[in-house]
């Protein structure tokens, strides 16, 4: 009797979150946003219960989703303007049933953000010696804001020493 009388309907324990949804999909934790220039990265550790087969991910009040058929742990979402935009990651099963969404929020900076920052110069000098220095101003703003890499191509027919370590 005691037994039968604790069970209830597990719907009271989502109340607050329910929506559409009666059967969820666990949910993925530990979600982070690594925003750049007209992109974000999302990065997130899925459940390891086997229920979940697939990840959805919203943003502009759901009117954006993407849905990946498999449980991915990461996704750039390109194509993005200058704004501050809110990400919901849910979990779906084999049925369609979707988790709870989990939220993860980032300034994207685009084109109307390229006024404020200041730009990268490069400088190739040559001593007496002969021998060559590039010098970069300004790129911790540009990299501090936008993250990205620096590549260094070397075009040409003669030998280059690249032996010594460069710190940027």
């Amino acid at each position: 009797v005691f037994g039968l009388a604790s069970c209830g309907n597990m719907d009271e324990l989502y109340k607050d979150q329910k929506t559409e949804y009666s059967i969820y999909s666990s949910k993925v934790t530990g979600q982070t946003v690594q925003p750049g220039f007209e992109r974000a990265t999302l990065n997130w550790t899925n459940p390891t219960d086997f229920v979940a087969v697939g990840v959805e991910i919203s943003w502009n009040e759901g009117a954006d989703v993407v849905t990946l058929e498999s449980l991915e742990s990461t996704y750039t979402v390109t194509g993005l303007s200058s704004a501050t935009y809110t990400f919901e990651i849910r979990t779906f099963d084999a049925h369609g049933n979707k988790s709870l969404p989990q939220k993860v929020s980032a300034k994207v900076y685009g084109q109307d953000d390229l006024a404020i920052v200041t730009k990268p110069s490069f400088v190739l000098g040559q001593s007496a010696a002969g021998t060559h220095t590039l010098t970069i101003k300004n790129l911790s703003g540009a990299m501090n804001m936008w993250g990205g890499k620096l590549i260094l191509t070397i075009d040409g027919t003669e030998p280059v020493d690249l032996s010594q370590t460069f710190n940027i």
